[in-house]
């Protein structure tokens, strides 16, 4: 039975559940960000709250587990049928819910994947999708079988959904417990990491507005400044938001900032800064008296710091657009001025925010790592230069590779002995009570900058 979609256009259509999420597989695979697609349609759909949820848990799980999802595909339909794209996408759907979601009646489950196919596509691809699906429920055991007689590696990556090269690479510097750890980490629904700004309103009045408000949290185990909340809340609907009392950060920058010892009135260079989480934070710890400037590649993600700093009515931070990898462009930029602190967040792997980043695990390379370490060693070594003597420095990453951190931090000390490591820290994410992944650095400038 042929698996080919008609010819029938696909519109935006976002009037149920499982619509929506077939809307956000599609523009995942056009190359596009979930999350991005459902911030942007998510206000104009008529969905409720319930079914925004199952929205968004559909097609955000559904990719989470694209590879042993894709692995059922091949196995109940024996492999031999070229299947389209789109049709693979509702059989994603249809399988994460026999597989994963026991809330859903698995006649439900197939029931709704058969009309959503007969609908974008006709009858035959329909009952192309009811026989796979019927297939699965008809031989669970064709299923286990094919598992038992994985080795450990292919396992792991099946069980966990995470590539195979990829966790072949995390054995070469972790325990085979750790990874197995770290894989069962990725997949369990982040929190929603609220960092309170204390510049306007304290932690504890802040919590006692959401207990007002029937919202249900945890203070962070990790920070005092933060607090964790159900990802599902929409954070403009939150209260606070628009008086500015608190912006979106995980504790992990938080935690490698405070690293910093950053003092009221210094002058602070954000070398990464949009979407502003960085910046916000060290401005409540410079204070009023502090000068700040926040620079990005990115001219588009800057207008999201903008209407950050607006919002939390942050004063003395000073905005440009600037390439940190072009060291010319950073000196016209920068004026050569000096700056007690820099934050330099640099663009990486996401390989330890892989919960939250969905897509990262599957479309990267393990090329990439080489490639991103050479564009992090070249904003590293351009950006040092405008450090003041005695000053510090943070390099940051939400990777766990040691070839994004510990190497480009060895390797920058030995090209440049005018600095020195003072500390550096690897956040390993292995269960709930941790923050997500990610590496710091703190770098102290020794000697004087020789193009001074």
């Amino acid at each position: 039975m042929s698996a080919k979609p008609s010819n029938k256009s696909l519109s935006v259509d976002i009037s149920s559940a499982r619509k929506f999420a077939f809307f956000i597989l599609q523009e995942y695979d056009s190359g596009k960000f979930a999350s991005d697609t459902i911030n942007k349609y998510i206000g104009i759909s008529n969905l409720n709250t319930k079914d925004r949820k199952l929205a968004a848990e559909l097609a955000l799980n559904s990719i989470r587990h694209i590879g042993p999802l894709d692995e059922m595909i091949s196995i109940y339909s024996s492999g031999k049928t070229k299947i389209q794209n789109p049709i693979r996408n509702i059989l994603r759907m249809g399988f994460y819910q026999l597989k994963y979601m026991e809330k859903i009646p698995e006649f439900a489950a197939v029931n709704e994947s058969v009309e959503l196919a007969k609908e974008f596509f006709g009858k035959k691809p329909a009952g192309f999708v009811n026989a796979i699906l019927r297939n699965y429920l008809r031989d669970p055991k064709k299923l286990s079988d094919w598992e038992s007689k994985l080795d450990i590696i292919p396992q792991i990556a099946y069980r966990n959904s995470h590539p195979q090269w990829l966790i072949r690479r995390w054995l070469k510097f972790y325990s085979l417990r750790d990874v197995e750890l770290l894989c069962s980490f990725n997949n369990i629904k982040a929190h929603l990491v609220l960092n309170i700004n204390t510049s306007k309103i304290s932690p504890s009045d802040f919590c006692e507005l959401l207990d007002k408000n029937n919202i249900d949290y945890e203070k962070s185990p990790l920070h005092q400044n933060c607090v964790r909340l159900d990802s599902h809340n929409q954070v403009e609907s939150l209260p606070g938001f628009a008086e500015g009392f608190f912006f979106v950060q995980d504790e992990t920058p938080v935690l490698l900032i405070d690293k910093l010892d950053i003092f009221p009135g210094a002058t602070i260079l954000d070398a990464c800064a949009a979407p502003g989480g960085k910046t916000s934070y060290a401005a409540q710890l410079t204070g009023k008296s502090g000068i700040i400037t926040a620079i990005d590649v990115n001219e588009s993600r800057l207008k999201l710091l903008e209407n950050n700093i607006s919002r939390l009515e942050l004063k003395n931070i000073t905005m440009k657009t600037c390439d940190s990898t072009n060291k010319s462009t950073l000196r016209n930029t920068l004026n050569r001025c000096e700056f007690d602190f820099i934050i330099l967040d640099v663009p990486c792997s996401n390989t330890g925010v892989l919960r939250k980043r969905i897509e990262a695990r599957w479309r990267l390379r393990e090329h990439d790592f080489s490639r991103l370490s050479f564009i992090q060693k070249e904003m590293l070594t351009n950006i040092s230069d405008f450090l003041k003597p005695e000053g510090k420095l943070l390099y940051s990453t939400c990777s766990i590779d040691p070839q994004e951190n510990e190497n480009v931090i060895s390797d920058f000390l030995r090209d440049n002995p005018g600095f020195k490591l003072e500390e550096q820290y690897l956040f390993f994410p292995k269960s709930l009570q941790y923050s997500d992944g990610g590496f710091g650095a703190v770098i102290k400038r020794t000697g004087k900058n020789s193009d001074y």
